[in-house]
Formats: C-alpha cells, structure tokens, sequence
C-alpha cells in the first residue's frame, strides 16, 4: 500500500497533474493547499503517518517542479520583454544616433557653407577695403588739384584784371593816339597842301626867274655882242 501513496505511485502522479493544471506563477501554493485539503478527508482513515508524510513530499516536490517551472517561463517572458525592450531602446537609439548623426551632417554642410561665405565675404571686404582706400587716394588728389586749380585760378583773374586795367588804358592811350594822330594827320595834310602850293609857286618863281635870266642874258648879249658873255652869266 505505502508503493501505492509514495513519492513515483499512481496517486503522486494524479496529484502532480492536478498540481501542474491549477499552477500558475504565484498561485501554486494555493492550489497545494486546496489540493491537500481536497485529498485530506478521502484518505485520512486507514493511512499511516508515513503515506501522509510521503505523499505531502510527493505534493511538495511536484509544487516545487512547478513552481520552478513557472519561475523559468516567469523568467523567459521577463527576458523576452526586457530583450523586446532592450531591443525597442535599441532601435529608437540607433534612430535617434541617425537622426543625431544626419544633423550632425547637415550641420557641417551649413559650417562648410558658412565658412565657404565668410571667406567669399571676406575677399569681398578686403577687394572693397582696396576700392576704398585708391578712391581716398583720388578723392586727395583730386582736392589737391582743386587747391591748385583755385590758385590758378586766383592768379588768373588777378591776371586778368590787370590786363582788363592794361588794356583799357591801352584803349584809352590808342584813342587818345588816334586822335592826336588824326589832329597831326590833318595838320600834316595842310602842311603837305601848303607846301605842295609853296613848291608850285616856287617852281612857277624859278621858271620866271629863269626866263629873265634867259631874257637879261639874251639882252646883255645883244647889248655886248664882242664881249660873248655877259658878267651874269659868267657869274653864274
């Protein structure tokens, strides 16, 4: 009979199922109980301590078994939410390092494009700092040709009006000339007129005078034939 109520009998391996049908996690130790009370009242005549000590074993170590059983699957699903979970983290993070690593990229592009503008900008700056500084230079010299233009000019007019004074009392002189010289004209003019008649009446006066010499010669000559000549005309 105790073969029949020990550890590996008949009546174990029933008890076992009914303890591994009704075990679920923490509720083991409760079906262990029901299923001690349950079995208790059936078979508590007519079995010694023995069988009640070896079939609580059999109870015992068939909840145990399943207790184990249930800490492993307990334990798997754990791990396998934990993986899922790991591997969930896993991917958002790898995401996420994407996603950090592709503005991280975009990033670099913008500093490389800044840099590549700064440098443009910088050339720019440097080429309108030169055009800056040779328009000063002309803008100085241009003034400086402007001061000098301005005294230039200054003598120019200082020039000028002594000219203007120069040439008016030129003008003034050469009226003053003409007139004098028109007086002196017309003066001369009557000179000229009267010594033009003067000449006229001298040469009119000479040839009287030479046609009475002519006539005193001719009449000394008829009045002293022998003699040729007349004292006048040897005179002369």
């Amino acid at each position: 009979d105790k073969r029949g109520y020990g550890l590996h009998g008949g009546l174990s391996h029933s008890i076992l199922q009914q303890i591994a049908s009704h075990s679920g996690g923490g509720d083991s130790l409760g079906s262990l109980q029901l299923l001690l009370g349950g079995h208790q009242a059936a078979h508590q005549r007519g079995h010694s301590a023995a069988d009640l000590a070896s079939r609580a074993a059999g109870q015992a170590t068939a909840a145990a078994e399943s207790q184990a059983e249930a800490a492993y699957k307990a334990a798997q699903e754990a791990s396998r939410k934990v993986a899922a979970k790991a591997s969930s983290a896993a991917q958002q993070a790898q995401a996420a390092a994407a996603a950090k690593y592709s503005q991280a990229a975009q990033l670099t592009q913008a500093a490389q494009l800044a840099q590549a503008i700064v440098f443009k900008e910088a050339a720019q700056a440097a080429q309108t700092k030169r055009t800056v500084k040779a328009a000063e230079s002309i803008q100085l010299l241009a003034l400086s040709q402007i001061a000098i233009l301005q005294q230039a000019l200054g003598a120019a007019e200082a020039q000028a009006a002594v000219a203007q004074q120069v040439l008016t009392s030129a003008t003034e002189a050469y009226y003053q000339q003409s007139t004098t010289l028109s007086q002196a004209q017309a003066v001369s003019n009557k000179i000229l007129q009267k010594q033009n008649i003067a000449v006229s009446q001298l040469a009119r006066t000479q040839g009287a005078a030479q046609q009475a010499q002519a006539a005193a010669t001719k009449a000394l000559y008829k009045a002293h034939p022998a003699r040729g000549q007349s004292p006048l005309y040897t005179k002369h």
